[in-house]
């Protein structure tokens, strides 16, 4: 703690202003979205991470069910415009989180950091304690919000399985409440494994059923005359946040950064991955749009209905699937939840913790039946979330950090992303809003 102290007063003679770093004990919400992103459910933190493992490390974090919607996006916004704003977004992306990873490369050089730096503590150093509480907020109902869309995902998925939602709220409530109580988040990693696995052999079954109707000349139309959709720009706003969503993987970042060995070669694991996620995205978009023409859905799974029970067993391990990953993100949630309640009201732990677990349980799958479309929420939480902590922050974090600094193309550049990540991100949820109401 002493040496947190002494950290925390070095860096007030840097940046005049940093708060006290004792705080980077307490639990952090960032520490658990290593294990979210529905795939893994830790990350080696200890030096010496292999440039492949770090790749495995990242992609595994990345992936996760909005490209499953990438068929119905290409359908909206059209094929050509669609591979367009997938691979400028994904550019934004990468140049986003390297001026992230440069700040944390000067503060650990600064200051001698022997710890990895969140993006908590990059915040909390160089921006001051209040914005620390705005990344707090952004990451609570980033989490809450993907629990949500989880949610209306499993339910819109199970309804030709289970046609009665309690049936199916009970089921998962039977789940969710006791695996829940697990104080240790590792417990849940098999959950990270079996999503990971879930995802891949459903993008795969996807590819090779739209294949075999492209092959077979068996593509069918609602309209005689259909001609496919190349460039539909009036879709970009309820869509822009769809995209920068895809490539989310804000609580990873710096962890990924911190378990290389050579940590020089980042940009080549970010690159990796953003070429890997747009090239899934990319082709599961493309062939699924080009097989299923305008009746492709919003739920991919609707559009292999003809498989029968192969449909429905991949609908089944999905949605559990799923429910880890709600788990995942639930767990930093309901641990803020228990340390406040428990100085405060009853003696009884776990029926506190239950009943905690029980009500907020009730909460998403009550709000979850309210929601509009997928798409919609995707796009609230990219244009909102992911742009705040991808985008908003590691560029304010570069300009203050680099007060002084005579590199006027790097600032033409951090301004231009962040103009267009807060013009996307604004006119996204102004048009969804319009949209759903």
């Amino acid at each position: 703690m002493n040496d947190q102290n002494s950290r925390s007063h070095n860096s007030n003679k840097v940046y005049d202003q940093a708060p006290n770093a004792n705080k980077f004990e307490q639990f952090d919400i960032e520490d658990a979205n290593i294990a979210q992103k529905s795939t893994i459910p830790h990350l080696k933190t200890d030096q010496g991470a292999s440039v492949y493992n770090a790749t495995i490390n990242i992609c595994k974090s990345g992936f996760g069910t909005t490209i499953l919607f990438m068929p119905y996006v290409f359908m909206k916004c059209g094929s050509i415009l669609s591979i367009i704003l997938m691979t400028f977004t994904g550019a934004l992306c990468y140049y986003a989180w390297m001026q992230l990873i440069k700040v944390i490369q000067k503060i650990e050089e600064q200051e001698n950091y022997r710890r990895s730096v969140t993006l908590k503590q990059a915040v909390e150093t160089i921006l001051g304690e209040r914005m620390v509480q705005v990344v707090e907020f952004f990451t609570v109902f980033f989490n809450f919000g993907t629990i949500l869309s989880y949610m209306v995902f499993i339910q819109k998925s199970m309804d030709d399985i289970l046609k009665y939602k309690l049936i199916l709220c009970i089921i998962m409530a039977a789940i969710f409440i006791p695996v829940s109580l697990y104080r240790n988040i590792q417990k849940l990693g098999i959950f990270s494994q079996f999503g990971l696995t879930t995802f891949f052999v459903a993008v795969l079954i996807i590819i090779i059923k739209s294949l075999y109707i492209l092959f077979s000349g068996n593509t069918s139309s609602n309209d005689p005359n259909f001609q496919y959709n190349l460039f539909s720009f009036n879709e970009i706003p309820l869509f822009f946040g769809v995209y920068v969503f895809a490539y989310d993987i804000n609580g990873v970042v710096t962890e990924v950064y911190a378990s290389m060995e050579e940590r020089n070669k980042f940009d080549i694991i970010l690159y990796r991955y953003v070429i890997v996620m747009c090239l899934t995205g990319l082709i599961t978009g493309a062939i699924g749009y080009a097989a299923f023409k305008d009746t492709t859905s919003d739920l991919i799974f609707n559009n292999l209905v003809d498989m029968g029970s192969i449909q429905q067993i991949l609908k089944i391990f999905y949605a559990i699937s799923l429910l880890g990953s709600i788990l995942l993100y639930g767990f930093p949630i309901l641990q803020r939840i228990d340390t406040f309640m428990e100085r405060r009201y009853f003696t009884n732990q776990n029926v506190q913790r239950t009943g905690v677990r029980l009500l907020f349980f009730l909460l998403i799958f009550i709000l979850a039946t309210q929601l509009p479309k997928l798409t919609d929420l995707f796009n609230l939480l990219g244009c909102v979330f992911s742009i705040g902590l991808g985008f908003v922050f590691p560029i304010m974090l570069s300009e203050k950090i680099s007060e002084g600094d005579k590199d006027h193309r790097r600032k033409v550049i951090n301004y231009t992303v962040l103009f267009i990540g807060l013009f996307g991100g604004l006119s996204g949820v102004v048009s969804t809003l319009i949209e759903i109401f």
